[in-house]
């Protein structure tokens, strides 16, 4: 297994051109940071310029930082090894982080705690007066486990909105999904992870428990569970805060606009007729900017298709009979409007949820046109049901 973990560490080197061939170390003098990402609810939305402000940080300083997508493995073992070969992870709470329990012995966890103001459910995901529940299964491990709280400014929903208008806003029926804590996807500032880093997981063995209870009430961390030197002695200890409170101040974002291009340079079907437009000006068009990139991986997951499971053409050939079905590849779809038609789910006024389940059909029917050419779609509407 140690083996198999150094391998799967060198690959991640080599594909990030931090070694070559001539390469024969552990990778031990590498420290990995794994940044938690989910394809659906919750999605970590400027991943990709907190990943390059790190890289940017620690350029040298032999810190690799990779994403960890559990939905884009096929196996335990793949799951297991790409754990294992982290020393620390960073991502929001949610069940992708209870994976940390495969992190190495001494590894470091923290917890995104999500924004929930008092008068919404769910503040049970932002204790740090005692574990989260999630944190209940790091408690008085070998694993060192932290939290920081986000703020307003990680909801990238009803800004401009005045504070005694906010609520209102918030819990309008469109924008129930991206409010919620449990479905909203987020926004975190990169500072947050690069102290987290240089503070709590660089130089993990011979930190001084005063010196992280320190920094993390400087820089608005809260400890769980630690490791740490005392007297000089390891120890476990709690540096619980009931003070902490969410940051209130302005975030400091790179251009989100950057991030559209990202997310559409590294997704989307390369068809044109294949996708609706994304009508960006519009700041509730702008909260799902990463759809592009969930339609590559729908047709990654259809791509095993391609030699599908079902009886061969040849087989087909030598059946015995007199007569062969026609038997048509047909996709049928219900829904209340014609997803196919942009003008329906595409207009400013319209729910962006509308044009998630247009951009999904359009990739499912990218996909499987490209294995089946004989392919038929059927779209029918409520008023299409109605009339038969």
């Amino acid at each position: 297994i140690d083996g198999m973990i150094v391998n799967r560490r060198r690959e991640v080197l080599s594909s990030q051109n931090l070694i070559d061939g001539n390469y024969t170390g552990d990778t031990s003098e590498w420290t990995f940071v794994g940044l938690a990402q989910r394809s659906s609810r919750r999605r970590w939305i400027n991943m990709p310029s907190v990943m390059n402000a790190c890289r940017e940080e620690f350029a040298g300083g032999g810190v690799v930082i990779v994403e960890v997508n559990v939905e884009h493995t096929s196996t335990p073992s793949e799951q297991f090894l790409l754990h294992r070969s982290l020393d620390a992870m960073v991502g929001v709470h949610g069940a992708q982080l209870t994976q940390g329990v495969l992190l190495p012995p001494y590894s470091h966890i923290l917890e995104l705690l999500p924004w929930v103001p008092s008068y919404a459910r769910g503040d049970w995901v932002t204790w740090t007066s005692s574990p989260t529940p999630l944190g209940v299964i790091f408690h008085n491990t070998d694993l060192n486990h932290f939290g920081y709280k986000l703020g307003r400014c990680s909801v990238p929903l009803c800004e401009g909105e005045p504070a005694d208008k906010e609520r209102e806003c918030f819990e309008k029926e469109e924008n129930s999904r991206q409010w919620n804590w449990d479905t909203r996807n987020f926004l975190v500032e990169p500072r947050v992870i690069i102290k987290f880093i240089r503070n709590f997981v660089l130089g993990r063995q011979h930190k001084k428990c005063g010196d992280l209870n320190e920094w993390a009430k400087k820089d608005g961390f809260v400890i769980y569970n630690v490791r740490c030197e005392e007297e000089s002695q390891h120890v476990l200890r709690h540096y619980y805060r009931s003070d902490l409170l969410a940051p209130v101040r302005d975030c400091n974002f790179d251009d989100l606009s950057v991030e559209v291009s990202q997310e559409r340079a590294a997704g989307g079907l390369d068809n044109a007729d294949s996708k609706c437009p994304l009508p960006l000006e519009s700041r509730k068009w702008l909260y799902y900017d990463r759809i592009d990139r969930d339609n590559q991986i729908i047709a990654g997951y259809a791509s095993h298709a391609q030699d599908p499971p079902r009886l061969a053409d040849a087989d087909f050939e030598n059946r015995t009979v007199d007569s062969k079905p026609a038997i048509p590849h047909r996709l049928v779809f219900t829904h209340r409007f014609d997803l196919l038609n942009c003008t329906e789910s595409s207009s400013p006024e319209s729910d962006p949820q509308l044009h998630l389940l247009a951009s999904n059909v359009k990739a499912t029917v990218a996909a499987y046109s490209a294995i089946w050419t004989d392919l038929d779609v059927v779209f029918l509407t409520d008023d299409d049901c109605r009339r038969a």
